[in-house]
């Protein structure tokens, strides 16, 4: 009778195990397949389209910090402070003063969560919520991330980004994947293009 019991609990486990890691293997090649989707625009190319005004304003910024070498982990370790002042420079600009998506993205692109999170909080629509979104997701803190996506209402910003999944990106840094660098590249550049051009 013991034997019975023991031989359904081994039985029972074992399918439980297979299941889970026959999850983990799909989740696995999903990840894969999206990322081998992804358009090959670049984060530059994207940084391209910005109105002059801008550009100019954040060229310094750009030059000292090149996007290919910003925001280097899914995840930021600690801000850059050595760039604050050619970000203080930046925001000093009308183009950008008078643009609060812009500040907070800014201060995405150094790794300054908390000065991102103060403009960021601030803005009550979907664009102010994705810059919300990216801070959280940079923080660590991805339930709070996936919260405040869905509040962007699928925002048109990143509509360039072949494939792109917010909420996908999300669970690619929570399990600290390789791709994510790049994406979150893009993902940054083409929203904080679309401000520049359409936000008020």
């Amino acid at each position: 009778m013991r034997f019975d019991i023991v031989e359904q609990w081994v039985s029972r486990t074992r399918r439980g195990v297979c299941g889970y890691l026959s999850n983990i293997c799909a989740k696995a090649e999903r990840e894969r397949i999206f990322v081998g989707m992804l358009s090959t625009v670049t984060a530059r190319e994207i940084l391209d389209g910005l109105p002059e005004d801008v550009r100019e304003a954040c060229t310094e910024l750009f030059e000292r910090l090149p996007i290919e070498q910003a925001m280097p982990a899914p995840v930021v370790q600690s801000g850059q402070e050595d760039l604050y002042p050619l970000v203080e420079k930046a925001l000093k600009s009308a183009a950008i003063k008078s643009n609060p998506y812009l500040v907070a993205g800014i201060w995405l692109y150094v790794d300054d969560l908390q000065k991102s999170h103060v403009v960021s909080q601030g803005l009550d629509d979907p664009t102010g919520a994705y810059w919300h979104a990216i801070m959280h997701r940079r923080e660590g803190d991805f339930w709070n991330s996936k919260y405040w996506l869905r509040q962007t209402q699928r925002h048109e910003a990143c509509a360039s980004i072949d494939r792109y999944d917010a909420e996908r990106l999300v669970d690619m840094a929570d399990a600290n994947s390789p791709k994510t660098v790049e994406l979150q590249r893009q993902e940054w550049a083409a929203l904080f293009v679309w401000c520049a051009r359409k936000a008020p």
